[in-house]
């Protein structure tokens, strides 16, 4: 199952980064959308699409401390979001 998600997740183009983690979710990923409205096409046609994710989190970064190795060709807003499996 987990192979099979981590190949689900790297064919979004919205997902720049993807981890399995320890704690209270077995994933962490840094997507990276354009507004609200792109972030709820993400979720909604993409990312729930994946068979068997439980559970979401989504933390948004308001305001860019620091940021090294990112396109900035592309304008966007980055977000953090924990996934709990089934």
């Amino acid at each position: 199952m987990l192979d099979r998600f981590g190949a689900a997740l790297s064919r979004i183009p919205e997902v720049m980064e993807a981890y399995l983690v320890t704690g209270d979710y077995d994933y962490l990923i840094k997507v990276v959308v354009r507004d609200t409205d792109h972030y709820e096409r993400f979720l909604r046609q993409a990312l729930y699409r994946i068979p068997g994710i439980r559970q979401s989190r989504t933390t948004f970064g308001l305001r860019t401390l620091k940021r090294k190795n990112f396109d900035r060709s592309f304008q966007g807003r980055s977000a953090v979001i924990s996934l709990s499996l089934s």
